[in-house]
């Protein structure tokens, strides 16, 4: 039979061919993202699919089959080509994008676009199989279909099956495994990887895309039951003493009755009913001295080693060390780790929050409360606003100066930066005849890629291969780089010592990421410094954090921690006035347990893991029994994930520009 297909109904054969292709793009996707084929959200997926094709085959069967099948083609190549870049997105930064912040994300690879390209799996690929395969129907002439248009009954028809099915995949959206409503996940695509995985690649693409064009949704805030889980600090009856913060709120309810606003007396109402945590036995405990705050960037135990590294070594042995910290990934990874660490605030979800908000006044920052204690506060990176809009932004959060590559006299190397360059540049600036000070330190010397020759990639590859001839070439260059950093942290502590200042200065170094483009088996192989099964749970986030002073005693801290907390327990530490009530973290020394939120959802405490998607808690203790203790963390968390959204949206830092004064303990 000649052309078998060519006196086939055109509308069935789109249908047919499209719903098809879309199927094979959704199993391929899924079976290089998510677990799992024959589940419930597959059947969703297949429905959304089956009314995506249906519609679209409506609209083709009325087109001229020399302009139709075009379209048809496009579309298949559009889908596939989205879903491949999901994948490789998540692959090599370690999140999924959105519209909404594709820009950022975009101009975060466009460097790295050929390694992006050739970083992908073969396995990624197989989403063009339904393109490749159409396009052997067409170039063989297998397929040709005449354009046979529908009655305006079979239209009417078609359309109202086409309404049916899609209120039945609307319906589906009540069952999932998703401990929450899905139809705000539907309605907001702010969580990308649940999104994706609960709706698949084509209707999460559509739902997201059409974030552009509408107005943002009214968040409303859950009631929050209070969790049980504070413990009652000791007190000797012999020599009480009133930890208690005391903090006077008349003016801020002042402001909150004559609010208008819904949006910020909402947060107003939300702030004012959280905990206040007491101060503890750490409070003020480094009042007045100078702290040096380092985010390293791509910071992880493999770069820590006796041997190579040994000035990072030290740090982490003979200080403070937080084995259980978590360094969680949001949607631009370095740029959003250094303003969680600034603000305690949980990033907005499908944007670049840093980009997007800069011009937001952050008067609770890091910065102000330090601007506040009488210190000289300053900021230092070694590259340029080529990715974050640093210059901006630290100013609004307070910082009297920020210097960057355009400023510092560093030389420009192939690859990264030095940050020795950046401490012996940056060092005489914050260190000067103004006491006390507070410097932020932001690195890059440990920046990707690891697989390709770079100046500090091979600057100490002999002496690796001395101690590790066998390890990953790719490994050896992200090590080499680490030495660099390494070198770093050893010239800031030669510094301050030939100035008389290192036993008064802290200096506390965390990581904005794992290394990113990296083989998590080989991150696993090669974390040589701790005992820990990198490939279990979210261990690939758990990174070093450390605070050194060679005056403290070397304590490993074991409490749930992370990047979300540092901001609190630094205040705590350095005796600084602030409102605990501002922040998504806890002071660590505080009797108040850490909650570490990613942002698919997912969180951890000290009583386990509670994974969204799957609507689980993992309790770290089989004993642990308390349905309530997960249902009131997931509200709460869920609340701060809005709240925190409500305060880019209304700028309200800069509309409540005032400060909570604390009243003086007895």
């Amino acid at each position: 039979m000649k052309n078998i297909l060519y006196k086939s109904r055109s509308y069935l054969l789109y249908c047919s061919i499209l719903f098809i292709s879309l199927e094979i793009i959704e199993l391929v996707f899924k079976f290089n993202t998510f677990s799992g084929y024959l589940d419930f959200q597959m059947l969703r997926i297949a429905i959304f699919n089956l009314v995506f094709s249906m519609l679209v085959s409506l609209i083709l069967c009325h087109i001229k089959w020399e302009i139709s099948r075009v379209l048809l083609g496009i579309i298949l190549l559009f889908m596939a080509t989205y879903a491949i870049a999901q994948m490789e997105f998540s692959n090599f930064m370690g999140n999924y994008f959105s519209w909404v912040a594709v820009n950022d994300g975009a101009g975060r690879i466009k460097d790295y676009i050929v390694q992006f390209i050739l970083f992908i799996p073969f396995s990624y690929y197989l989403v063009y199989i339904p393109v490749i395969l159409y396009l052997i129907l067409l170039l063989t002439k297998k397929i040709r279909i005449e354009t046979t248009p529908f009655k305006w009954k079979n239209c009417l028809i078609t359309f109202c099956v086409i309404i049916l099915l899609h209120g039945t995949s609307l319906l589906t959206l009540n069952a999932s495994s998703y401990n929450s409503d899905l139809w705000d996940l539907y309605g907001n695509t702010e969580f990308q990887e649940l999104g994706l995985r609960e709706f698949g690649v084509v209707r999460f693409c559509f739902r997201d895309f059409r974030m552009l064009f509408i107005p943002r949704q009214k968040i409303s805030l859950s009631v929050e039951e209070p969790i049980d889980e504070i413990e009652e600090p000791d007190v000797s009856e012999e020599d009480p003493i009133d930890n208690t913060r005391y903090l006077d709120d008349t003016k801020w309810k002042q402001l909150m009755e004559a609010e208008t606003d819904e949006d910020i007396k909402m947060v107003d109402e939300y702030l004012m009913s959280r905990p206040i945590t007491d101060k503890n036995e750490m409070t003020g405990l480094f009042e007045g001295k100078n702290f040096i705050f380092v985010m390293v960037e791509a910071f992880d135990y493999m770069a820590i080693d006796e041997e190579l590294t040994p000035t990072l070594y030290k740090m982490m042995t003979q200080g403070w060390f937080f084995s259980n910290y978590y360094t969680p990934k949001y949607s631009c990874t370095t740029g959003e780790s250094e303003f969680i660490s600034e603000t305690s605030l949980i990033p907005s979800g499908n944007l670049c929050t840093p980009n997007t908000y800069s011009d937001n006044i952050f008067s609770e920052s890091i910065f102000e409360l330090f601007n506040r204690k009488g210190y000289t506060t300053s900021s230092y990176h070694n590259w340029n606003d080529e990715f974050y809009e640093r210059k901006t932004i630290h100013k609004n959060m307070g910082s009297m100066k920020y210097m960057d590559l355009d400023d510092l006299d560093i030389p420009i190397i192939q690859g990264w930066q030095s940050d020795v360059d950046l401490i012996e540049t940056a060092y005489p600036e914050f260190v000067q005849d103004e006491q006390p000070f507070f410097a932020y330190i932001i690195t890059s010397s440990t920046h990707f890629p690891y697989d390709q020759s770079s100046t500090l990639g091979d600057r100490y590859l002999s002496e690796i291969n001395r101690v590790y001839p066998n390890m990953p070439t790719n490994i050896k260059r992200y090590l080499s780089k680490a030495m660099e950093l390494d070198a770093s942290m050893a010239r800031l502590l030669e510094l301050l010592e030939e100035d008389g200042l290192l036993e008064d200065t802290y200096i506390w170094v965390f990581a904005d990421h794992h290394p990113l483009k990296t083989s998590l088996s080989q991150i696993a192989e090669n974390t040589r410094c701790v005992d820990i099964d990198r490939l279990e749970g979210q261990n690939i986030d758990r990174t070093p954090n450390f605070l050194y002073n060679p005056n403290l005693e070397a304590t490993e801290y074991t409490m749930t921690a992370s990047t979300f907390d540092l901001l609190p327990t630094i205040a705590n530490l350095f005796g600084l006035n602030y409102d605990p009530r501002y922040y998504v973290g806890v002071d660590l020394f505080s009797n108040v347990p850490a909650t570490v939120i990613f942002a698919n959802g997912d969180w951890i405490t000290d009583k386990g893991i509670y994974r969204v998607s799957e609507g689980e808690f993992q309790a770290f203790d089989e004993s642990f029994k308390d349905s309530k203790y997960v249902e009131n963390v997931i509200t709460r968390v869920d609340n701060l994930f809005k709240v925190s959204n409500l305060i880019y949206r209304t700028d309200y830092f800069n509309v409540r520009d005032f400060e909570v004064v604390e009243k003086t303990s007895r």
